[in-house]
């Protein structure tokens, strides 16, 4: 069991760094369960949200739209590029309760959410958005969700501070901005 953690957690770090490669850390922080340490505070940002697959309307009367997942390598996917770390997201789905990775043609592949969502308005094939940013989209009722059953769940995000660091004006003015802008999502 113990090689099964330690080759787990590496395969873990490694991802993490591959993802956040100008990402230092300067304390080491042991967290388990849902428990914080004394001083520290957890403000909530975003309720959970999921990660939606979508085609225009265009798109959807010229290719159609999957039915099931085995359906999606016939059609094309509008790719995402993490710009700190330039890896290709890949398209996950949940089957059966399982997080499941699909292969599918992509011609076009971004690093910015509006141009992807820009693509998929015209065309180009199906994108994938947040449904918190979809609901931001003054045209979101014009996009066709794809396989909504098979969304990718994520959970809530919070903000984590030390209790007295918000004394400071700066990170005051930054968690207080913060809050501001996700307050609709929460």
């Amino acid at each position: 069991m113990s090689i099964f953690f330690r080759q787990t957690a590496q395969a873990m770090i490694a991802q993490h760094i591959d993802c956040f490669p100008l990402l230092k850390l300067e304390q080491m922080i042991d967290w388990f369960g849902n428990r914080l340490d004394e001083g520290m505070v957890a403000r909530k940002l975003l309720n959970g949200t999921q990660e939606g697959l979508y085609a225009s309307q265009s798109y959807a009367a010229q290719h159609g739209t999957p039915k099931t997942p085995k359906d999606l390598p016939a059609h094309k996917l509008i790719g995402y590029r993490f710009i700190s770390s330039n890896k290709i997201e890949p398209l996950v789905i949940v089957q059966n309760g399982q997080e499941t990775a699909v292969e599918m043609d992509t011609p076009l592949i971004c690093n910015d959410p509006e141009i992807l969502l820009d693509a998929t308005r015209q065309g180009l094939g199906i994108g994938r958005a947040f449904t918190h940013n979809m609901q931001q989209q003054p045209d979101r009722t014009d996009f066709v969700p794809v396989l909504q059953k098979y969304w990718r769940q994520y959970p809530p995000l919070y903000l984590y501070y030390l209790q007295h660091s918000q004394r400071t004006k700066k990170v005051q003015a930054v968690i207080e901005f913060l809050l501001e802008k996700t307050a609709q999502y929460r």
